[in-house]
């Protein structure tokens, strides 16, 4: 009887021991999970500090910084558009002519014309360009708008021009499908082969520019729409893209779909350029009310209003590193006016860039390889600047007003 007694004991205190361990063994794994967690954490928290550091080590070298004009090039005609491509290697622009030029940046001060595009088959040339853009996903692909209702993919490498329109002549061609009148704006998806056209049609068509194919049309507002910007790769927002139009709304639209998700209003008259920004979750748009409103796609709400008194606002465009926007008007004493602090409650004018003739209609920004802007503007004077932001170290004649 003992010796079952014994066993017994030995039995219990056996399971009492596993269970024991097999608690500190889950206790162990659990201050493990924690551990690894809190090690996470901490990670990503370092590289958001470094991150910060570095914003703020850019931001305070900034505060020094002014612009100076390096390089102007001549058009033959009015220039409607320009694009600096994504490597800030090459600035195409766009005239009224009709002809889209594509320019070497490799030296700044002294840009080099390497293509110039405007019959794109046998006999045909394209008529007034609106705007250019670079595809974000195929660095040899440009494409430009035209009064003509077509759209034109042109690859600079091969020179071949593929037509999104009434002139499209391939057998499953868009002819059918193309806008109905001058066609205004394009933007290119940031991860995708798409790309947005919109028109004095009141639609905007969002295209798979490697199939050639139509794919949504977007419809909703009620006089010609002018720009359209997708928004980046903000998540929650790749399968979005907003369009601005002459009926003073900014549209946002589901590309799969085709529906409205948001409408913006705020402005007063014909809302001309539109562009988006990840770092701050902010959409800028600019009118010929003289205004330059920002939006928050968090929340859509309106966050600034920057007034250009006795002005027009033509397109707006934030810099590389979202520093900066930059915005094109009318006016010739500010042709081009740069603003600073859009996280602050009140963004502060960095600068106004004079010089050219007449109003300016577009601006695109670039990044030299230590770090500095670069800044393009087409203006109806003929020609195209080039903006560079100054070295403190190196001095110069500032273009800058505080």
């Amino acid at each position: 009887m003992n010796q079952v007694d014994t066993a017994g004991q030995i039995e219990q205190k056996f399971r009492e021991f596993r269970a024991s361990s097999e608690r500190l063994v889950d206790n162990i794994c659990k201050e493990y999970r924690s551990l690894e967690q809190q090690a996470k954490r901490l990670e990503t928290e370092i590289a958001q500090l470094d991150e910060t550091n570095q914003r703020l080590k850019h931001d305070m070298r900034r505060v020094f910084q002014g612009f100076q004009p390096v390089a102007s090039v001549r058009h033959s005609a009015q220039v409607h558009s320009v694009a600096v491509s994504k490597n800030s290697k090459l600035m195409a622009s766009a005239t009224w002519k009709g002809e889209l030029i594509v320019w070497d940046l490799a030296n700044l001060k002294d840009p080099q014309k390497t293509h110039v595009f405007r019959e794109w088959t046998w006999g045909k040339e394209m008529k007034g360009l609106y705007a250019a853009a670079f595809s974000q996903i195929h660095p040899s692909i440009v494409g430009c708008t035209s009064v003509d209702q077509n759209v034109y993919m042109w690859n600079y490498e091969t020179r071949q021009c593929d037509v999104f329109g009434k002139d499209d002549r391939r057998p499953s061609g868009t002819s059918q499908e193309g806008h109905k009148d001058e066609v205004n704006g394009i933007d290119f998806h940031h991860l995708r082969p798409t790309m947005c056209t919109v028109s004095d049609d009141k639609t905007g068509l969002y295209w798979d520019y490697q199939q050639g194919k139509l794919i949504r049309k977007l419809v909703g507002h009620t006089n010609s729409v002018y720009s359209a910007a997708f928004f980046g790769t903000e998540n929650g927002l790749q399968d979005s893209v907003a369009t601005c139009a002459f009926d003073s709304k900014i549209n946002v639209y589901d590309v799969r779909s085709g529906s409205v998700t948001k409408c913006l209003e705020g402005h007063k008259d014909e809302i001309i350029g539109l562009d988006y920004c990840s770092r701050h979750h902010m959409l800028a748009s600019g009118s010929d009310d003289g205004c330059i409103m920002t939006w928050d796609v968090r929340k859509w709400q309106k966050l600034h209003t920057m007034k250009l008194e006795n002005n027009e606002v033509k397109r707006v465009r934030f810099s590389r590193d979202g520093q900066m926007l930059a915005a094109s008007c009318a006016e010739l004493s500010m042709g081009v006016v740069v603003y600073g602090g859009l996280g602050e409650a009140t963004p502060r004018q960095m600068a106004v860039l004079e010089g050219h003739k007449d109003a300016v209609f577009d601006v695109s920004w670039g990044e030299t390889e230590d770090g500095r802007a670069i800044l393009a503007s087409g203006c109806h004077d003929f020609e195209a600047r080039v903006w560079q932001e100054i070295d403190p170290r190196q001095g110069g004649d500032w273009m800058l007003r505080m």
